[in-house]
């Protein structure tokens, strides 16, 4: 039976019924808010609404309309907003269980879709993402029905989560440290990429520490502030990079884009990618040739993990404060 949220006293960490209703009746969370708080959850859904009004942009805008074809990376970015978005609503009403692991899994999908247009031609991306839907499909399935408790589910999924997080960050640093010289508004569709990723750091940092640190830890509300504010500028960002690079692709803006780590391109299709053999910026703008393009992506792809893992088992230093770690908070 579910109890109202201000009827138990639970340690952090400990999994206790979410104080829910209806088809969620009973549902397994841990408390990583103050749920007598409203001001939280009324941020949480606004949140979600910006994040699904910036999905409605980056599709059905003047700007987007204007586009005379949609990449798989636009959907992806769609897709993004929309699960992001609803990972924010479900965090504000059942907070942190399975449900939201469903939805972290789904938006790291996305991510993934991204890391393949990163690194991939425009013919290999599509058949890495259908890759990826099965690792997520594994993922969740491991972290959402197979591990018995919550916390073990919340490690597994998360560092996971997180190292992919990294691993993009990395990408995009290195697309626009080595592409920017190719024109000035390649460079800057880049430079978007990366701050989308730096900022939505800021919402990932604040979300696992918060959850730490437990509902009633004095720093708990400052980290939701953070996470909910940081959320429109790395959206507002990403829907900027989906249509800077259909812009490109399609012809509107630029006449090609394509992934900045490719060294071999069909011919004609590379004359702003800079990895055109006769072109002179080739060297210079794309130094990760075919030879060692996959010891660097296999290198991120560890680095990234590594970082995933010390990040969720860093935050269990944290410390915390008498009191903290009691639901509900003391008056």
């Amino acid at each position: 039976m579910a109890h109202a949220a201000t009827d138990v006293h639970v340690h952090v960490g400990t999994c206790v019924p979410a104080p829910v209703t209806g088809i969620f009746h009973g549902l397994e969370a841990l408390f990583s808010y103050d749920h007598a708080n409203t001001g939280i959850l009324i941020g949480l859904i606004t949140t979600a609404i910006a994040l699904w009004w910036f999905g409605w942009y980056v599709l059905f805008s003047e700007r987007a309309r204007a586009i005379k074809g949609t990449s798989l990376l636009r959907y992806a970015a769609f897709y993004y907003c929309v699960s992001v978005g609803a990972f924010g609503a479900i965090r504000g009403i059942w907070d942190t269980g399975r449900l939201l692991l469903v939805g972290a899994a789904f938006h790291n999908l996305m991510e993934w879709g991204f890391l393949a247009h990163v690194w991939l031609d425009q013919n290999t991306a599509p058949l890495f993402f259908r890759g990826a839907v099965f690792y997520i499909w594994t993922v969740i399935t491991i972290s959402a029905v197979l591990l018995p408790k919550l916390l073990q589910a919340l490690a597994f999924e998360q560092t996971l989560g997180i190292g992919c997080d990294y691993f993009l960050l990395l990408s995009y640093g290195i697309a626009w440290a080595t592409r920017h010289q190719a024109s000035k508004a390649i460079g800057d569709m880049w430079k978007s990429a990366f701050f989308a990723s730096l900022f939505h750091f800021g919402q990932i940092w604040p979300l696992v520490a918060g959850t730490v640190l437990g509902p009633c830890h004095p720093l708990s509300r400052v980290m939701d502030f953070i996470l909910t504010t940081v959320s429109v500028p790395c959206f507002f960002l990403y829907t900027d990079f989906a249509l800077r690079w259909d812009e490109n692709k399609f012809g509107t803006t630029f006449l090609y884009q394509g992934p900045p780590f490719v060294a071999d391109e069909p011919e004609g299709k590379a004359l702003l990618n800079g990895t055109d053999k006769a072109s002179p910026l080739s060297k210079k703008v794309n130094p990760y040739q075919a030879k060692n393009h996959w010891g660097t992506l296999v290198q991120l792809v560890a680095a990234g993990m590594f970082l995933g893992l010390l990040t969720i088992g860093g935050v269990g230093v944290l410390p915390r404060c008498p009191g903290a770690s009691v639901y509900p908070c003391p008056k």
